[in-house]
């Protein structure tokens, strides 16, 4: 979960870094002192008595479309104490080439919870990977391209979260 305090800094994505906390997200190009602050969500991220945590964030580069994407895997949540059980995921994609987010929800079977840590991203021939929990511990990808998720199982001997 991040904080309003909490800055991350991820890439280098072919130049260029993230730079990003709940709220922004900035594309630094460190070769040119260039970057551009991507316009904030228009989306509600859950309703009242609810709550949210970014779970995963990732950047890469869609070669299909030569654009640059950056996703947001949001984990929703209502208060435990009334309904432990209602969850889901709502994932938000930006594409730089027309300025513009879009948001996708998905039922809880189908993400896995990202187990988030500073470094813990890796963007890898155009999929997003994250280590998650779900039905056992696996890496969750999302598809730059294709904006589609998949989940790789750790061997046992990998399990080390």
């Amino acid at each position: 979960m991040f904080g309003s305090a909490t800055h991350l800094m991820m890439g280098p994505y072919n130049g260029l870094i993230v730079l990003s906390d709940d709220e922004h997200v900035v594309l630094l190009n460190p070769s040119t002192r260039k970057y551009t602050l991507l316009q904030p969500s228009p989306f509600e991220i859950c309703p009242p008595g609810f709550d949210h945590y970014i779970r995963g964030l990732g950047c890469g580069i869609d070669l299909t479309m030569n654009d640059y994407k950056f996703v947001r895997n949001n984990e929703i949540s209502s208060d435990p104490s009334k309904d432990p059980c209602m969850r889901g995921n709502k994932v938000e994609v930006y594409e730089l080439n027309i300025d513009a987010w879009r948001e996708e929800y998905y039922e809880e079977e189908k993400l896995p919870s990202v187990n988030w840590s500073p470094c813990s991203e890796l963007f890898y021939k155009g999929v997003c990977h994250w280590f998650a929990s779900g039905d056992g511990e696996v890496i969750l990808c999302f598809d730059i391209s294709s904006d589609t998720f998949r989940n790789i199982k750790i061997p046992r001997t990998c399990f080390f979260f």
